[in-house]
């Protein structure tokens, strides 16, 4: 066969490119949502919190993230969200 006869043929592909793994790709699509939960303190902290406060006046040591200091979880906060969990089913 010729290259002219070839090149008529339908599936001659003179630079074809064949990879050599061919990836294959999951559409993955995730929905995130951000809650204000009714507490009287931060979530990892005991620094009151006040909604409409003045800026920088609700803090403490751990809210500034001086060293050394840890936080800690507020359970009330935790207890809201498993709830809310349990309500939608999640």
């Amino acid at each position: 066969m010729t290259i002219i006869n070839k090149r008529l043929s339908s599936n001659y592909r003179p630079y074809s490119f064949q990879p050599f793994f061919t990836m294959q790709y999951e559409a993955v699509i995730g929905l995130e949502i951000h809650v204000q939960l009714k507490t009287r303190t931060k979530m990892f902290t005991a620094a009151p919190y006040n909604y409409g406060a003045a800026p920088n006046t609700l803090t403490d040591a751990v809210v500034l993230g001086l060293p050394g200091t840890l936080p800690v979880l507020n359970h009330a906060a935790i207890e809201k969200c498993v709830q809310l969990g349990a309500h939608v089913g999640l």
